[in-house]
């Protein structure tokens, strides 16, 4: 390879190649038009299925955002009632400590009697 020349590896991701074949197939319906000199025609019609498919796009953000807002609120409340779970564990572990010593003492007590 002679100095200065950079090679290029293009690694295409399944998207890539779906949006390559959907800009294909605009073009080869934009192709007669162009043909017959109607290029203004097919620029507004190529910013229309732009402007439709950002619609889309952003409806479809604003749906998957209220998804994401809905689950991090079952989240936040599992995560309460995790919590919550776990303080009541800590406080019936405190309890049946204190209760097992009782008994120990009592018994002790019985014992030396």
């Amino acid at each position: 390879m002679p100095l200065g020349c950079t090679t290029f590896v293009l690694i295409s991701t399944p998207a890539q190649e779906e949006l390559i074949k959907e800009l294909t197939t605009q073009v080869s319906r934009l192709t007669p038009m162009m043909k017959e000199n109607r290029t203004s025609t097919s620029l507004f019609l190529t910013r229309e299925g732009v402007d439709e498919d950002k619609r889309i796009f952003e409806e479809r953000l604003k749906e998957l955002q209220g998804q994401l807002t809905q689950k991090d609120g079952v989240i936040r409340d599992k995560d309460t009632r995790i919590a919550a779970l776990n303080e009541q564990r800590s406080s019936r572990r405190s309890h049946l400590f204190c209760h097992r010593l009782t008994i120990q003492l009592q018994w002790r007590r019985h014992k030396q009697t």
